[in-house]
């Protein structure tokens, strides 16, 4: 999802980049978080029942742990939003078991379970 949204120019709203930025920065940004995003993730397999954690940060940084271990941070507000936004999408998620289990969690924050 996020190689078709750079392949299509649509990274127009990117806050990575000062607004007056050509769309060749700011194609040359997505394309650099992806590849990051790439190197840092892992290479094999993930068992069922081990836990990989993605977490946006409050500086627009997006985490990424395995098994409580870092395994980096990627410096794209764009990247975690795009991340984001393609797994909980209403229309089409990634997951339609992750965004019931985000929505289920978020409940029992709610309720104070």
């Amino acid at each position: 999802a996020l190689a078709r949204e750079v392949k299509s120019g649509d990274i127009a709203s990117s806050p990575d980049l000062p607004a007056g930025a050509t769309p060749e920065e700011r194609e040359a940004a997505a394309r650099a978080a992806i590849k990051e995003f790439e190197a840092k993730f892992l290479s094999g397999p993930i068992s069922k029942g081990q836990q990989l954690v993605f977490t946006k940060l409050v500086d627009g940084g997006f985490r990424m742990e395995y098994e409580g271990r870092e395994l980096g941070v990627v410096r794209s507000r764009w990247l975690a939003e795009r991340f984001f936004e393609g797994y909980l999408s209403h229309e089409k998620p990634l997951s339609n078991r992750l965004r019931a289990s985000v929505a289920d969690n978020l409940r029992s924050i709610v309720k104070g379970e």
